[in-house]
């Protein structure tokens, strides 16, 4: 951000953390959405670059984790690769047949788009919250 940046440019950078917590992916193929680090899963968490087996994950895609062939998650390999908690997250987030391509949506509406006035509803509980 700078040392010198303006008060506007601050409220921007500001802002982007906000609009980064309001999203997740709405998985189509997976091929677009990383395993690790990205909010897919369910209401919008992710599976944090920790540990060793989880860092090993880092360069593969949501699609792999995928039977492509009839569009369902592929439980055996889920099951191997994750705990418990998290096997049940990613089995839980639905795959929708007639969605093909991963987007980003908003979670905060229910049709997935951006409103000001739920990133705002956001913004102010994060910060009533610290």
């Amino acid at each position: 951000m700078g040392h010198n940046s303006s008060f506007v440019w601050h409220n921007i950078f500001s802002a982007k953390v906000v609009v980064r917590q309001g999203t997740r992916w709405k998985i189509g193929y997976g091929f677009i959405v990383p395993i690790v680090g990205e909010p897919w899963m369910g209401e919008g968490s992710c599976i944090p670059p920790v540990g060793p087996e989880m860092l090993a994950l880092q360069p593969y895609l949501v699609g792999c984790l995928i039977d492509q062939s009839i569009k369902v998650w592929n439980e055996q390999l889920i099951r191997h690769l994750f705990a418990t908690e998290t096997t049940e997250n990613v089995l839980n987030t639905p795959l929708h047949q007639q969605v093909d391509m991963d987007r980003l949506v908003w979670k905060a509406e229910r049709n997935g788009l951006y409103y000001v006035r739920s990133s705002y509803r956001i913004f102010h509980s994060r910060h009533c919250q610290l």
